[in-house]
């Protein structure tokens, strides 16, 4: 990997993202049959088709960003998106994927947000034969390595009561890489440098910028990785 790399995920410090999370909740009508985006993962919609909720921004609590957090699940990844962050992302080339448009509901009326929905090529990023996996059991606080030869075995391990993890991800090597694209598993959404630096000089609001190693452990998660950037003094879970 040439490329330097950053994880992109949405900020957990109050001051910026307010002291609700996640900052949003969807606002459905029982006369409306909704499009579940989750349930369509790695395949194309047509635009005409899908019918999304309404979503409200959770005041007086939460504060209105350009990268919200969510965990609705018509949102894949949770890459909820204002026009200022979609604005730097179509200057580049990213994974193939989709866009649908949001209503995103505050105290000073509506505002139009985006969602990425991303095509079935997203799942050839990560290098199945290099990375490793483990079941992880949280009461047991022990862990189980298993293999995988590609996205599909993956999924179709059995978790035999753990959690499936990343232990150590790896990214192919052999393939020219998208300027952002999603990794999964672990679920991750990666941009290069220069779509780092544009979102540092933009000054856009709610994200998280995590440098990505090959290698990486994520059977910790996003959340403590964004803690240990956004809060060096934190010590980890007390209970850990």
């Amino acid at each position: 990997m040439k490329d330097k790399l950053f994880i992109l995920t949405n900020s957990v410090n109050p001051k910026v993202v307010g002291r609700k999370q996640p900052q949003v909740e969807a606002i459905y009508s029982e006369d409306v049959t909704y499009t579940s985006i989750g349930d369509h993962i790695l395949e194309k919609l047509d635009p005409a088709e899908v019918i999304l909720p309404e979503i409200k921004l959770k005041t007086p609590n939460a504060i209105l960003t350009d990268y919200i957090s969510n965990n609705l699940t018509v949102y894949p990844f949770q890459i909820l998106i204002s026009e200022k962050t979609l604005g730097i992302l179509k200057k580049y080339t990213g994974a193939p994927h989709q866009i649908f448009n949001a209503n995103l509901i505050h105290t000073k009326g509506s505002t139009r947000y985006y969602i990425l929905h991303y095509l079935p090529s997203t799942v050839s990023y990560l290098d199945f034969q290099r990375s490793q996996f483990v079941r992880v059991y949280w009461t047991e606080k022990t862990t189980e390595s298993f293999s995988a030869k590609n996205y599909q075995e993956f999924v179709n391990t059995p978790g035999l009561g753990g959690a499936k993890q990343v232990k150590a991800l790896y990214l192919k090597s052999n393939i020219q890489l998208p300027d952002f694209f999603p990794v999964s598993p672990p679920g991750i959404f990666l941009v290069n440098e220069d779509i780092a630096n544009a979102i540092n000089q933009e000054n856009v609001k709610g994200v998280c910028l995590i440098p990505f190693e090959e290698g990486e452990d994520f059977t910790a998660s996003i959340f403590e990785k964004t803690m240990r950037i956004e809060n060096p003094t934190w010590k980890g879970f007390t209970n850990a």
